[in-house]
Order: structure tokens, then sequence, then C-alpha cells
């Protein structure tokens, strides 16, 4: 029996709704978490800011801080002129799904270098899963000397979460590592001037166990998947 094609767009339509409806509740119920018990999903856990000679290696690093994948490209990030010498400017970043209690190094790669570089450059192995690139139209690479930030925004551009350091903290080839916010949406500085440990966590600077959190990245996957199949 031939189906009706009108009503395959008004079943995929419904579908839509009722998921867009659930996601930005979803969202709303995550924001309200975090505003009223400083919880945190995404948490930015370092940055190396200032590399010696050409800047190829400055990178920012995530970690997911929830049992659920997070994808990458459902936040925004900006660089922050904390000193309010200049503008916020756009960050883009390449998108990317953290896994539950895992990282994800944001890499400034201006000069088109090789993770196997990177690895070589920080006396590393086996990123190659962890980092990913970042860059935008805006963003030029980190400030060696002024004060500077990287602020997270949730899906509806709202700050969630910001890190900022200090010109005299970002010494050369040396990074500045966060650890978990009291309730203001900062990091806290938790050691500045250190050597840079890309992909690794220290875990006491973080709670013990992953806060449950409410996500529908495959729901909103398989949304996608139903529009573009004939049903």
């Amino acid at each position: 029996m031939k189906r009706n094609k009108g009503f395959k767009l008004i079943n995929v339509g419904i579908i839509g709704c009722v998921l867009f409806s659930m996601l930005f509740s979803t969202i709303g119920e995550n924001a309200a978490q975090a505003e009223e018990v400083g919880f945190y999903p995404l948490l930015i856990t370092e940055i190396s800011p200032n590399i010696k000679g050409a800047e190829d290696y400055e990178y920012v690093e995530l970690y997911n801080n929830t049992n659920q994948p997070l994808y990458v490209n459902d936040y925004g990030f900006l660089y922050r002129y904390t000193d309010g010498s200049a503008e916020d400017k756009k960050i883009t970043v390449e998108p990317a799904v953290i896994d539950p209690g895992e990282t994800k190094v944001l890499w400034y790669n201006k000069n088109g270098n090789t993770i196997v570089d990177f690895e070589n450059h920080y006396g590393v192995t086996d990123l190659q899963d962890h980092v990913i690139s970042l860059g935008g139209e805006e963003f030029s690479g980190f400030s060696n000397g002024g004060n500077r930030g990287v602020v997270l925004l949730d899906r509806l551009g709202n700050e969630m979460l910001r890190a900022a350091y200090a010109g005299v903290e970002a010494a050369e080839d040396l990074s500045v590592h966060y650890q978990y916010p009291t309730g203001d949406k900062e990091m806290i500085v938790y050691q500045t001037k250190q050597a840079p440990t890309p992909g690794d966590v220290e875990e006491s600077r973080f709670p013990s166990v992953l806060n449950h959190y409410r996500m529908l990245p495959l729901l909103m996957m398989d949304l996608r998947r139903k529009v573009r199949m004939k049903i």
C-alpha cells in the first residue's frame, strides 16, 4: 500500500517538534542546575598560552565532568580580554565528542603542523583522538603578557563558565592549570607556570563522581537521520 507523502512529512514534523521541545527544556533545566548547585558539565582545565618562538602549540584543555558524551559543537567559545582592552572575540572549534571523564585538547595550530609535531613538542604520545583544532576569523592566538581568558557558552549563548589568566601567570612554555569552580562560573586557578600536560587531568582537582546530566544528542542525530531517509 502506497503511503501518503504528506502524512510522512507530518510525522517527521511532529517528531522534530517533540525533540526540539525536549532539547530546550533540557538546556533550561541544566542551566538552572548550574545556577543553583554549581553544576558544570564541561570544564576548562588547562590553558597553555605562551609558546617559545613561533606560537604553534598553544592550547586549551576541556574535561567532560558528566556521565554522558558531550558534543563540543553544542557549546560556544569566546576569547576574553579580562583587562577590558578589547571586545570578546569568537573562537571556533572543530566538531567532536568528549566521552564521560575524558578530555579534548583544543589546539591553535596556525601553521598547519601535524599531531606528531604536537606530541613531540610536549613529549607525549597517543593524543590522536584527543586533539582538535581551535581558531576563527576573529582569533589570532593567545596573549603572552596580557590578562585574558576563555569563556564557555551554552547553546542559547548564555555564559556557562570561564577560565582566566594574568600575564604574569603565563610563563614561556608553561601552563595555567585550573580546578573546579566555587559556584561563580569561574574556574579556580590551581597552579601557574606549570609543565603542560595536554590530555592528562589530575583527578583530585575535580569531583570524584561524574555528574548526572540530561542530554539528547543521540535523539537529535536520530531525528536528522529520519528527516533525510524515506519513511
